[in-house]
């Protein structure tokens, strides 16, 4: 398996990118792999092994959870390390958080790719599906939906896509909603554990949704 190995030493640093004592690193080879993000491990797999095979310098990008269950995107350099005879004696990873560059580089994209996709949209409809979409592409998030107050003290949820498409056309009362403070707040509202806030309907959310959010949105001139 080519993502388990003997650790001889771990930096500090792993603590401020976790949360958790590098002790646990060095004891346990195979713990960085339940930080791993289920998704990346095919493709980390892949880069490592290709790394261990060629016997060269390889970069590695993958999601590591940390301590308070987000996740952090982390860039590694991997370097072979060789004995003055030449022999390889082991290899040399050096990390760093790349999440902020990740991020504004995938807002880049977004903006450009919805800018684009706007440009051929002609009605209200087609510009909230185009929206949602590309929110779900920038999120990386498996729904979306848009929301608006609807009469009588209700949300109406005006479009739904991906795990929330049943959600179009939904009408709740604003007691239900989350969407109804952050619309009333202004502030936005997130949670990677749903299933600490009770306060949020489980008979609206999907069984498989675990972590929400819900972002105001505002418009100026229309």
């Amino acid at each position: 398996d080519p993502l388990r190995g003997r650790l001889t030493y771990v930096s500090p640093q792993v603590e401020v990118l976790t949360g958790c004592a590098r002790d646990l690193f060095v004891r346990d080879p195979s713990y960085w792999l339940e930080l791993v993000h289920p998704s990346d491990l095919p493709t980390l797999a892949i880069a490592t092994r290709d790394i261990l095979a060629g016997h060269v310098m390889g970069v590695r990008e993958y999601r590591l959870r940390a301590k308070d269950g987000s996740y952090r995107w982390v860039e590694d350099r991997i370097l072979p390390l060789r004995s003055e005879a030449g022999a390889l004696v082991g290899f040399q990873g050096v990390a760093r958080d790349v999440t902020d560059l990740r991020w504004q580089q995938q807002q880049l994209q977004t903006l450009t790719a919805l800018g684009a996709a706007l440009r051929e949209t002609q009605s209200r409809s087609e510009v909230l599906t185009t929206l949602l979409d590309e929110l779900l592409t920038l999120f990386q998030a498996n729904g979306a939906a848009f929301a608006v107050r609807g009469q009588e003290n209700s949300i109406v949820f005006d479009r739904g896509r991906g795990l929330l498409e049943s959600w179009t056309d939904r009408r709740v009362s604003e007691g239900e909603a989350v969407s109804a403070d952050v619309m009333t707040s202004g502030v936005p509202f997130v949670t990677n554990a749903v299933e600490e806030h009770p306060w949020l309907s489980r008979r609206n959310l999907p069984p498989e949704v675990r972590g929400y959010a819900s972002i105001p949105m505002q418009t100026h001139g229309l």
